[in-house]
């Protein structure tokens, strides 16, 4: 099976945490239904915090710094 996306898996964490599912019982669900270790007890704690905030998207957030830039020299 292929490996599950940050983006694919934000869903599934968020139908946990509306089902009021603690950290550790979403991350054994979520690797359990996907037969890998597709994510931590940790990922998905901070998955929560997000929601628990308020912050309910499914995308990724901008990051600051510097973007890497290409080494055309190899």
């Amino acid at each position: 099976m292929a490996s599950i996306s940050q983006r694919d898996l934000r869903p599934v964490m968020f139908s946990e945490f509306l089902q009021h599912r603690s950290a550790g019982q979403a991350a054994a669900n979520i690797c359990a239904v996907s037969n890998e270790n597709v994510v931590t007890r940790w990922t998905v704690f901070r998955g929560f915090k997000r929601f628990k905030d308020g912050d309910v998207s499914f995308e990724d957030a901008p990051r600051s710094g510097r973007l890497p830039a290409a080494n055309d020299d190899a």
